[in-house]
């Protein structure tokens, strides 16, 4: 049995969709635009290609400083969403644009604050965690505690990273056991 048949109607309906998204498509809100990506992300698998043209089309909607919530909701979707792809600068910058237009706000400034630990950042990720802590006292101090930890090992770290690179390998052993 032949399928040719198929091929002229899924065509029309095909050419039938791209008319109507591009005459209708100036009609969706930022609120529209972020139900689909969060529709794109529950999918199996996740549809990020899609949520992420949802999230940028909606950002578009809503120009910086237009103090709509909706751009709010938008900028923390699509600090998710480049967290998730392991794009922590970006990720970061929507979370600093956020902090920058609606004030401090707790799921912002953890993520933040995660995303600044990851990046080896952490005076910046302290900052963010001292932040958090009067909006969310046990989520704050967790974080608080993390990163202290953090800056207490960076110059370890340092130390032995510079031993697995620069020294022969019985003295980088003695010098990164000097180290700690």
């Amino acid at each position: 049995m032949k399928l040719r048949w198929i091929l002229p109607p899924l065509a029309a309906l095909t050419l039938a969709g791209l008319v109507w998204v591009v005459t209708h498509g100036d009609k969706l809100t930022p609120e529209d635009w972020l139900a689909a990506a969060r529709a794109a992300l529950e999918t199996k698998p996740p549809g990020t290609a899609e949520a992420q043209h949802a999230l940028d089309q909606g950002l578009k909607l809503v120009p910086a400083g237009s103090n709509v919530p909706a751009r709010g909701e938008l900028l923390l979707a699509r600090a998710e969403l480049y967290a998730d792809q392991k794009l922590p600068e970006l990720a970061l910058g929507d979370c600093r644009a956020r902090l920058a237009e609606f004030g401090p706000e707790a799921e912002t400034l953890a993520l933040a604050c995660d995303l600044s630990l990851l990046q080896n950042e952490s005076g910046l990720a302290l900052e963010f965690a001292e932040q958090l802590a009067p909006l969310d006292p046990a989520r704050g101090k967790s974080r608080i505690g993390s990163c202290r930890i953090a800056l207490a090992d960076s110059p370890l770290a340092s130390v032995d990273r510079l031993a697995r690179t620069a020294l022969p390998l019985s003295v980088a052993t003695t010098a990164r056991a000097l180290a700690q």
